[in-house]
């Protein structure tokens, strides 16, 4: 079987992020996957996507979320290995199973097929590379002080001293797919995140200790970025989704995928991605005058 695994909790953006997530893999998809979706409000998922047996809508509430998140004040991303076992685990999950979880700000450019053979062939797949744990220290403050902490410390998972390698490769976590018997990397990660986080606090932490993970056990992932976009750069496309939620609102499940070309990604990112290649001082100076980035104009307003 085939599973297609996402969550969205909390703030309503969320919750719409991932149900456009899933449309856009039902709209491409070719070969059949249910979708199994944690959340807090499994009911706003049955107005936009129905409650077929194609999707089954995991149910948590706030003491679930606070006992993955390690307590109200743990790591929030801690959350995503946890719930990704249970998703896969709720199944009873068979030899021949294939997971592939997509975080709620992702948009299926393609049909999700190969993915899911890749899968079935053992493959274990990511978004994109992000460059080594060395290479890449001086791009952002988080870099630099996970890079200084691998340096200095050896982390304490079970006894074992676990270091993280200088060439260490990062990877985004926005998709991660493997098949059953992987799923013991999902404990692991979590058990890395646990000895990490007291000595090195920094939000991408969770995926550290992935690509950590499967490093150890010499298994090198793919990337997705030609299948799935990962629009975690855009977060101004929330307010798209918001307009179009509101202006399609009362529309029958069946309706929506017909739809989604209205607000592609995709396609509305490219505005901002074209103004980020310019240099920066020309950026700056664009904005200091009032002529930052522009979005697209909304089809309905044409």
């Amino acid at each position: 079987m085939n599973y297609l695994i996402t969550m969205a909790h909390g703030a309503d953006c969320f919750r719409q992020e991932a149900v456009y997530a899933l449309l856009s893999a039902r709209l491409r998809s070719t070969v059949p996957a249910t979708a199994l979706v944690v959340t807090d409000q499994p009911e706003f998922f049955a107005r936009y996507l129905g409650d077929g047996a194609d999707l089954r809508c995991l149910a948590v509430d706030r003491a679930r979320l606070d006992a993955w998140r390690g307590g109200p004040q743990g790591y929030l991303h801690r959350i995503k290995p946890q719930a990704i076992a249970h998703a896969a685990r709720s199944v009873g999950p068979q030899p021949g199973d294939n997971f592939l979880f997509v975080d709620s700000d992702t948009f299926f450019l393609t049909d999700p097929a190969p993915l899911f053979e890749r899968l079935a062939a053992g493959e274990v797949l990511l978004n994109e590379p992000e460059g080594g744990l060395y290479a890449i220290r001086r791009q952002t403050r988080s870099h630099a002080r996970l890079c200084k902490a691998a340096r200095r410390h050896a982390f304490d998972v079970g006894g074992e001293a676990v270091r993280l390698p200088m060439d260490l490769t990062l990877w985004n976590s926005g998709v991660i797919g493997l098949c059953a018997r992987l799923l013991p990397v999902l404990d692991d990660t979590i058990a890395l995140i646990d000895a990490m986080w007291p000595v090195v606090p920094i939000p991408t932490v969770e995926q550290v200790a992935l690509s950590a993970v499967l490093a150890r056990r010499g298994i090198r992932p793919a990337a997705t970025t030609h299948a799935i976009l990962h629009y975690h750069n855009f977060k101004e496309f929330r307010a798209d989704l918001a307009l179009f939620f509101a202006r399609h609102d009362g529309l029958p499940p069946g309706a929506w995928v017909a739809l989604l070309h209205e607000v592609d990604p995709a396609v509305r990112i490219q505005p901002k991605l074209a103004f980020n290649r310019l240099p920066k001082w020309w950026r700056q100076l664009r904005k200091a005058v009032g002529r930052p980035w522009r979005p697209l104009p909304y089809p309905w307003a044409s």
